[in-house]
């Protein structure tokens, strides 16, 4: 259970333009924090979570 839920976590932060933040994804499958998600990564992937581009303030943001 705990693989399938960093595999699932990890998808939206692969995707070329994510929506979400690490804070975000780790609320959303109930991983007790960021850290935790990126140490949990480092184990299984033998990388952190993929890195991400900053997202644009909130007025520009289109949803």
């Amino acid at each position: 259970m705990r693989n399938r839920r960093l595999d699932e976590a990890r998808r939206p932060l692969a995707a070329p333009h994510p929506r979400m933040t690490i804070t975000d994804i780790t609320a959303h499958w109930q991983l007790p924090d960021s850290g935790h998600f990126a140490r949990a990564s480092h184990n299984r992937y033998a990388a952190g979570p993929p890195p991400t581009t900053p997202r644009p303030p909130a007025e520009q943001r289109t949803s």
